[in-house]
């Protein structure tokens, strides 16, 4: 779940993509989401950022992944999608 600052101004990420991700990862059916802080985002930027509509969800206990790379290059992407072959 790649969050970048302009997803504060989205509102079909906030209240539509980033929840319905959420609710999967919670189902426990295999599905897994990393949250991704990028766009000079930090770990307390995120529940702000991706808005009120994740239930009871704590952003702040999962392990969010930040990366400084601004945009983000192609070894630090390969890096986050290599996360889903653990």
């Amino acid at each position: 779940m790649f969050a970048t600052p302009e997803v504060e101004h989205s509102p079909v990420i906030r209240d539509i993509e980033a929840p319905a991700i959420v609710a999967r990862h919670l189902r426990g059916d295999g599905f897994f989401a990393v949250p991704v802080a990028a766009g000079g985002l930090d770990y307390a930027d995120m529940p702000r950022v991706l808005g009120p509509h994740l239930g009871l969800t704590h952003l702040p206990g999962w392990n969010i992944l930040r990366i400084a790379a601004d945009p983000a290059d192609e070894a630090t992407a390969a890096s986050i999608a290599d996360l889903g072959n653990l």
